[in-house]
């Protein structure tokens, strides 16, 4: 899976409203834990800069996973543009 792949697939399961940990996803994609952080720190950034979407990256520090915060609901063309 290329890191596009991988990046859309963590967005929808975030989106779908799991919680998502670093260490799960790194041995899934077989990547490290440090391109997760990355992939995290991308969705996160783009979240903020969609000023019609009232939806944030959050952590969840009991279980050390991320998950969405707030309306989450995105059409296609969002998603495309990631």
């Amino acid at each position: 899976m290329n890191n596009q792949e991988c990046l859309l697939t963590i967005f929808l399961r975030l989106q779908s409203g799991a919680h998502l940990s670093k260490l799960r996803l790194a041995d899934e994609f077989g990547v490290s834990e440090k391109t997760i952080h990355r992939d995290f720190s991308l969705l996160g950034s783009f979240l903020e800069t969609q000023t019609t979407l009232a939806a944030e990256l959050a952590y969840d520090a009991k279980y050390h996973t991320r998950y969405l915060k707030g309306r989450s609901l995105f059409n296609k063309k969002d998603i495309l543009v990631i």
